[in-house]
């Protein structure tokens, strides 16, 4: 299933309104106007993707602070960690708007904690992945798949001696043609993965795709091959290159839906049958796509409808002693006048 991470609309544009102007707290001001007869007719809670209000303002923020225009949030070292902290600061925001003026020391430490996310935010939007690393990946995939290469075929010039692990040259023959069948799958495909979109050397939504299938189907074919082969380390490490091969071919000739649709994590969702975009996104541990996050929401969810309600009693609660308030300043004047005559 899907991971979705449910944002309030309502809640995200007052924030952004008001992010430069209550006290205690910082952030970016934007000159879009209240449409409240819009946002009557607008679901309270959308799901998180490259449109979602939240997301392109961060985007903006992204792009004027590290001052490039081509940047996106997946091109971030965190993208998730970036929207995760958004998503607390709305929170927070929300608490606050719910605490009442008297309670001076909950709102002190709620506007700290807000400023402190917000630093946070913008030390990770800062945390953009260098054209130079993206090519020290490269680098180190083609340099390792060639070294595989030599190792499955046993000219691998360098043997490690283990015997203080017990192990014997023979052993440690073993140990650098296993690393060598195994190779592309512990090596090759993460190192390419690791990198960002963006630049000359980035990862496209393409390569990305050929390269999350090789990661999932290369382990059984590492285990698969070897029952089928006279030289098991040989013809492994031959299915499973020209397999990487292959799937680079056909991702790059069968074009994402939608170029990509962006979400929580900041990965692209390509069209791929549910089962795999399920074990694709569980790759990306930490995004904010991982196991579990359905719960989250759903319970953060719960948490700001709380706010939400505490927020309206209060305002609620002001206005009603604001009324008596008047009330009382003209049933005082009425009196005045009558005794005044």
């Amino acid at each position: 299933m899907a991971a979705v991470f449910l944002v309030p609309r309502t809640i995200s544009r007052i924030v952004a309104r008001r992010a430069g102007s209550e006290p205690g707290q910082t952030g970016t001001v934007t000159t879009e106007k209240p449409k409240e007869e819009e946002e009557e007719d607008e679901p309270f809670f959308e799901e998180v993707a490259g449109d979602d209000p939240m997301v392109l303002e961060l985007e903006e923020r992204l792009k004027k602070m590290n001052g490039d225009s081509s940047l996106t949030l997946d091109m971030l070292l965190s993208p998730g960690t970036v929207v995760n902290f958004e998503r607390e600061i709305i929170m927070m925001r929300a608490e606050l708007k719910a605490t009442p003026e008297e309670e001076k020391d909950v709102r002190k430490e709620l506007e700290d904690n807000i400023e402190a996310k917000q630093m946070r935010v913008v030390e990770e939007m800062k945390n953009v992945m260098t054209d130079s690393l993206k090519l020290e990946f490269i680098i180190q995939a083609v340099l390792g798949q060639l070294s595989f290469g030599f190792m499955v075929y046993g000219q691998w010039p360098w043997i490690p001696d283990l015997t203080w692990l017990n192990m014997n040259r023979l052993g440690s023959e073993l140990l650098i043609l296993l690393v060598g069948t195994w190779g592309p799958v512990i090596l090759t495909v993460p190192a390419l993965r690791a990198r960002k979109p963006g630049g000359p050397y980035g990862m496209g939504y393409e390569e990305k795709r050929a390269l999350d299938i090789s990661f999932l189907i290369l382990p059984f074919v590492n285990l698969a091959v070897p029952f089928f082969a006279q030289e098991p380390a040989i013809a492994t490490y031959w299915v499973s290159t020209f397999l990487i091969g292959c799937l680079y071919a056909w991702s790059f000739n069968t074009p994402v839906e939608g170029n990509g649709k962006v979400t929580r994590s900041g990965v692209a969702d390509v069209n791929l049958p549910e089962p795999v975009m399920w074990a694709i996104r569980s790759l990306d541990y930490s995004t904010g796509s991982e196991r579990g996050a359905k719960q989250e929401d759903e319970f953060w969810q719960e948490r700001l409808r709380g706010y939400e309600k505490a927020a309206e009693e209060l305002e609620a609660k002001r206005l009603s002693t604001a009324e008596q308030g008047d009330a009382k300043a003209w049933t005082k004047s009425e009196k005045d006048e009558v005794k005044a005559s």
